[in-house]
């Protein structure tokens, strides 16, 4: 998780903002933080737009820490939960902010079991809502008068940013303040990121616009005390920053990328030693999680197996001619370059393209006899090697060393016509010694949500 700029707006904002976002993309925003939403359809529209420009949305839920009788509080958080768990069905929703999770007087919430109440809403919503999406960002935005170092840290356990609201009504002072409150959130956050609110006028009884060399400043000094983002409140009564300069940290863009899920299908693994010998294959993966494996691993994230030069693998004295696993996974694919398949030319493209990469006979029929059903069901595909990816995000340690590692990654994308893409090159490799051979593939098309095990 790193840098993050963006606005508060109200739902009534919509209309006005949405003809802007390219230009707030450009800007250097990426995240807005929508409060009052009443009409879903308008809403997912608008999420949809913003999504289209590279900027997130996240519904502001305010919650108020209301001590009246404790069964009250449980009904009031029952329905926070309930309301964040509707808008979770909005398409492309980025995540939530939790306005307002304060550290209220801590004999206050004693006398009314409040403490306890409180803790436990925290610890379910984020629950409850990474049961729907793992990639929800959830966020808590709290004011530092109200809030103790301790309470930071509890709520850094759960919540991905905590967003304290340095503003004027909050009784800030000037940038020493602003850098003083950042530095202390940073150091009690155990988990959480510190993306800063700033206010952008002097207050609702003057609602005068701050200059924007004042906001600057300010923001400005967020990133000098090793905060990692900055929230204007509020959109219409601020002046427009441009974060995409040289002022400020810019690789916010690799921010837990906001990415649909996929499948990474069949990756197989093939051992040829030049004699017969013990063997250990690790696989680690990164923003992926294993959904079959076949044999089972018997040690965490490997097979101890025993291989011969004919490929024969032997484990607990049964003999596969490959280890298996499937993954669901969120790594970006690079789709940039590859090659344009006519459904009728996919068999003749797999065979030239997999003996360049140097598959024998055999792993090639196995490959092809995967994957040639997708193309032709396709009629038209775009297919893309992805090497470097698959090497990046799909570790493969092997033990002992191997001499020739051939690892072959295809996403394939079906096309409804016709397009322009600079072809790949392929390096052609070639087999020695002890050689550890794997394959596998994506349909970019396809969606956890239509795969069934």
């Amino acid at each position: 998780m790193g840098y993050g700029y963006g606005y508060y707006l109200k739902e009534n904002d919509i209309d006005q903002i949405t003809k802007e976002l390219s230009s707030l993309s450009s800007k250097g925003i990426t995240d807005l933080f929508l409060d009052s939403v009443s009409n879903i359809e308008k809403v997912g529209k608008f999420i949809s737009l913003a999504k289209k420009v590279n900027i997130r949305v996240h519904i502001w839920i305010s919650v108020e820490n209301q001590l009246k009788s404790q069964n009250k509080n449980q009904n009031y958080y029952k329905q926070i939960i309930s309301r964040a768990k509707y808008y979770a069905s909005l398409k492309d929703i980025a995540g939530f902010l939790f306005g307002d999770l304060n550290h209220e007087k801590e004999e206050d919430k004693q006398k009314k079991g409040g403490i306890n109440l409180f803790n436990q809403f925290v610890k379910q919503v984020v629950l409850e809502l990474r049961t729907i999406n793992k990639n929800f960002f959830i966020s808590a935005s709290i004011n530092p008068k109200k809030t103790t170092g301790k309470h930071i840290t509890f709520l850094s356990q759960y919540f991905d940013i905590i967003i304290p609201k340095i503003y004027k009504e909050n009784d800030i002072k000037d940038i020493e303040w602003i850098t003083k409150v950042t530095s202390d959130c940073v150091s009690n956050s155990k988990k959480a990121k510190i993306w800063v609110g700033l206010q952008s006028y002097i207050n609702e009884k003057n609602p005068v616009k701050l200059s924007l060399s004042e906001i600057t400043d300010n923001a400005k000094a967020v990133f000098n005390a090793q905060g990692k983002g900055v929230i204007i409140f509020k959109w219409g009564l601020s002046e427009n920053v441009d974060f995409s300069g040289s002022s400020f940290p810019h690789n916010y863009i690799t921010v837990k990328p906001y990415r649909p899920p996929h499948i990474v299908r069949k990756p197989v693994i093939y051992l040829y030693p030049e004699n017969p010998m013990d063997i250990s294959v690790q696989v680690n993966l990164k923003e992926s999680k294993f959904s079959t494996v076949y044999p089972k691993f018997n040690k965490e994230n490997t097979w101890n197996v025993h291989a011969k030069p004919n490929g024969d693998i032997t484990i607990l004295d049964k003999t596969y001619p490959y280890l298996f696993w499937e993954a669901e996974s969120y790594i970006s694919q690079n789709m940039n370059k590859g090659f344009i398949v006519k459904s009728e030319d996919a068999e003749n493209f797999l065979e030239e393209k997999l003996k360049i990469l140097g598959l024998n006979d055999k792993e090639s029929t196995d490959f092809i006899t995967y994957w040639l059903p997708l193309l032709l069901r396709n009629k038209l595909s775009l297919c893309s090697f992805q090497t470097q990816e698959f090497f990046n995000n799909f570790e493969l340690n092997v033990t002992p060393k191997p001499d020739s590692v051939i690892r072959v990654f295809l996403s394939i994308k079906k096309l409804d016509h016709l397009i322009n893409i600079e072809e790949q090159k392929l390096e052609p490799f070639e087999r020695k010694g002890f050689t550890v051979v794997e394959w596998g593939g994506s349909d970019v098309n396809e969606k956890i949500k239509d795969v069934t095990y």
